[in-house]
């Protein structure tokens, strides 16, 4: 890992409120410092909060720069006070976790003017595919249409980017952006 400085890269972004990631394996390990690097923002409002154990690589790669890290199972019946807690209305959740449902967080995004992106629409880790009755009802076809029409309620909510993917999504996203550069 590589350290950088801030004033050396571009800034495409200005963002001031807090930013929340969820998950912190390989996917979120790449997003921080992009975020950093790119996003002109505090760096003390950007918390990191996974289940995993990955706080001696986070301390070791950011120390000192003011990015909070939480080691915290989010569960069905934390989920709403952990995302009240790091977050608040203008803020943005970059979720790339596992086993924690999208549909729940897009909602509570929906509800609270928070804005979100994530790499898949992930279940809660009880409610696995293989554990779906209905196969039609396992395939992401239905779950956009279960999200499409939750979104209508919510004509002026925030923005919700949903299964962009790690790679090749937001992987690619990235790689168009350096090559258009």
């Amino acid at each position: 890992f590589k350290e950088f400085k801030k004033e050396k890269y571009e800034k495409y972004a200005e963002f001031h409120g807090k930013i929340l990631i969820i998950g912190y394996g390989s996917v979120g390990q790449a997003i921080l410092p992009l975020i950093l690097k790119h996003i002109s923002n505090d760096p003390s409002k950007i918390t990191v909060i996974e289940k995993d154990d990955n706080g001696k690589i986070f301390r070791k790669r950011n120390a000192g720069n003011g990015v909070k890290y939480i080691k915290k199972e989010i569960l069905p019946g934390n989920l709403i006070a952990t995302l009240k807690k790091y977050t608040e209305p203008g803020s943005f959740i970059v979720d790339v976790s596992l086993n924690i449902s999208a549909k729940n967080i897009i909602e509570w995004c929906l509800q609270n003017n928070v804005m979100y992106v994530n790499t898949s629409l992930e279940r809660w880790g009880h409610m696995q595919d293989e554990k779906i009755p209905k196969l039609a009802d396992r395939t992401l076809y239905h779950t956009h249409g279960i999200i499409r029409e939750m979104a209508s309620k919510y004509p002026n909510a925030a923005t919700i980017v949903s299964t962009g993917g790690a790679n090749p999504g937001l992987v690619t996203y990235f790689a168009k952006a350096a090559m258009l550069k």
